[in-house]
């Protein structure tokens, strides 16, 4: 089984993870366990993995993989995912800040709402679900 990881092996993982030459296939495949262990240092290389320039046509399962922590760890990454992410991403986004049941810092969630609102007022031609994800998420803000 999937036994807890330790401390040794996390390090291990997080240099595949950060590792630039390892393919994104066995990325996603040690991101799928090592998120598992909920261990923060799991999650900054999710992160940095996501908002790699050249990961953002692959990154659905990083993406994915923050399902695992609390959604409140990665609330102002998921909100740019909603307005940037593809199909996939954005829906993930969206779980993500659907997930989160403590309260976030009222400035986080002003900053939010007015990157989202910004974006659906100075775009005319976003696609209907992304349309649809923004104003249910920024629904919930108020």
């Amino acid at each position: 089984g999937n036994q807890m990881l330790n401390k040794k092996s996390l390090d291990d993982i997080r240099y595949i993870l950060d590792d630039p030459t390892v393919d994104i296939l066995t990325k996603n495949r040690v991101a799928l366990s090592a998120s598992k262990t909920r261990d923060n240092r799991i999650l900054e290389s999710l992160h940095r993995l996501i908002v790699m320039e050249n990961n953002v046509n692959c990154r659905g399962t990083f993406v994915y993989c923050l399902l695992e922590f609390p959604g409140a760890l990665s609330f102002d990454l998921a909100v740019d995912l909603l307005i940037s992410g593809n199909f996939e991403v954005a829906h993930h986004a969206f779980e993500i800040i659907d997930s989160i049941d403590e309260p976030l810092s009222g400035g986080r969630v002003v900053k939010a709402y007015k990157k989202l609102t910004n974006f659906i007022a100075h775009n005319q031609d976003i696609v209907d679900w992304r349309k649809s994800l923004i104003n249910d998420a920024v629904d919930m803000f108020t």
